[in-house]
């Protein structure tokens, strides 16, 4: 997952010192703005809020969309589930701690014994179903070696930073698929237990 946005936190110290330079030299250039981005490398990164169960129930409709979409009802659905990731970005005092009470909602499930050209066609269905509906994709997973191929892409909806991962290799035959949300805060109206998981994944 991306994950400077959702699981995986800032990444390592290093890449948070480039940043805080490239601000420093967006000051220099005269930006309000870039006297924000300091302050939140210091202090910490801000987060909307979101209804875990509610981000997961929009996931899941997501997913409804791609199981349809790659055309395979005769191959059953294996390792159907919800969960929720920590979040990172606590500001540079803070960089590796995650930030409670934040969370990444994600719905994760695969298809075994897909052939490489089953998995190919199944993938372009869904790439330009998904842009149709405005996602964007913005990485292409896709690599050939000697004995090896993995397929794969990544989109990503504009509107509220939804990701869906699509992924394959010839290892093992399945095709995965990943479709998560950004990092968000716990908002009041969720009532359940956000650690997970936070809804029962549906019928696929």
């Amino acid at each position: 997952m991306t994950q400077g946005e959702t699981r995986g936190g800032y990444g390592i110290k290093a890449l948070a010192v480039a940043s805080i330079v490239t601000a420093g030299v967006m000051v220099t250039a005269g930006g309000v703005w870039a006297v924000g981005a300091v302050s939140e490398f210091f202090g910490g990164r801000t987060f909307p809020q979101a209804n875990p169960a509610a981000t997961a129930g929009r996931l899941q409709d997501h997913s409804q969309l791609v199981r349809a979409t790659v055309e395979l009802p005769q191959l059953p659905v294996e390792s159907n589930y919800v969960d929720t990731g920590a979040c990172y970005g606590g500001g540079w005092t803070k960089i590796d701690v995650a930030v409670d009470g934040v969370v990444s909602v994600g719905h994760h499930w695969q298809i075994p014994h897909v052939s490489q050209q089953t998995a190919q066609a199944a993938m372009d269905r869904v790439r330009a179903r998904f842009a149709s509906e405005r996602w964007k994709q913005i990485s292409d997973n896709t690599r050939h070696g000697a004995n090896w191929t993995d397929l794969g892409f990544r989109m990503e909806d504009p509107k509220n930073g939804d990701k869906l991962d699509l992924a394959w290799n010839n290892y093992g035959s399945t095709l995965i698929v990943n479709v998560y949300a950004p990092c968000a805060k716990v908002s009041a109206d969720f009532s359940g237990n956000y650690e997970n998981p936070v809804a029962s994944p549906r019928e696929l």
